[in-house]
């Protein structure tokens, strides 16, 4: 099971967030059972979930949490935009993709720094404002 919970892509970006199998789900807070007979009556599903963000065809940020139990991928997802509105909801799905937007930006800064002899640092617009943090 991987499915595509999101995406965003650009000239040069891709950003996403996927559902990965729970390989190693711990139902030891489960002490009556009901959990795990939801899960396997169908009624909920498991999964771990990872962001990345690739630029240029390579990933450059990634970001995984397990251990997810929802009715459907798309609750984990319907946090979309609710912090703006009420910023004390927290979002699993809103801080992952932050959080690997901002490893994504460390990373392109910091290979921004890397000179090689007889190569001249090349930005793009769409590079120069992820950058900067207006993508």
């Amino acid at each position: 099971m991987t499915n595509l919970i999101w995406s965003f892509r650009t000239k040069h970006f891709i950003v996403t967030m996927t559902a990965l199998p729970e390989d190693d789900l711990d139902l030891s807070w489960d002490g009556d059972g009901s959990m795990r007979e939801e899960l396997n009556n169908g009624n909920l599903i498991a999964f771990c979930a990872h962001a990345q963000v690739i630029f240029d065809g390579e990933e450059i940020a990634d970001d995984y949490l397990g251990q997810c139990i929802y009715k459907s991928i798309e609750e984990f997802r319907d946090h979309i935009g609710i912090k703006i509105n009420h910023p004390q909801c927290g979002s699993y799905f809103a801080d992952m993709i932050r959080e690997v937007c901002k490893d994504a930006r460390k990373h392109l800064l910091k290979a921004k720094q890397v000179y090689i002899r007889g190569q001249e640092p090349k930005a793009s617009r769409n590079q120069v404002a992820f950058l900067e943090g207006k993508r």
